[in-house]
């Protein structure tokens, strides 16, 4: 067996393994506070934003508005397990998070719901539709 090339292949593990899952599986899942994945849809009339967070009960969610600004937190406790339990491979924890985004101009604030089902929390804001800018008509000149 040849191990020249034994180094370099560690090293290109360790880094694709940085690239591929972050931080987190180099220096332990319970070291980075997480993010969710997110997916921001627009149709004509409003924005549907998903959050996935499985494994999050609506009461462990927290959603914040302030200044245009979009909040979610969630707060999970963490796991006691007994000193004598020791993981084998672990490759997924219920971590905090929090996840904030400046939402566009155009939304109706008071208009936002959020609802959550099968790990997805999905909110829905409504666009302001200004009727005004799309009325045809004839500009004076001064």
């Amino acid at each position: 067996m040849n191990n020249k090339n034994l180094p370099v292949r560690s090293f290109n593990d360790l880094m694709d393994n940085i690239f591929n899952h972050g931080l987190n599986g180099f220096l332990g899942s319970d070291f980075i506070q997480s993010q969710p994945p997110v997916n921001f849809k627009e149709s004509e009339n409003s924005y549907h934003i998903e959050f996935a967070v499985p494994g999050f009960t609506k009461e462990e969610i927290n959603i914040q508005l302030d200044n245009n600004v979009l909040t979610v937190k969630g707060e999970k406790s963490v796991e006691n397990a007994s000193s004598d339990t020791k993981y084998k491979r672990r490759e997924f924890s219920f971590n905090s998070f929090t996840k904030s985004m400046t939402l566009p101009e155009d939304v109706i604030l008071s208009s936002i719901t959020a609802s959550q089902s099968n790990g997805l929390l999905q909110v829905d804001i409504a666009k302001q539709i200004n009727n005004e800018n799309k009325i045809a008509r004839s500009i004076e000149i001064s």
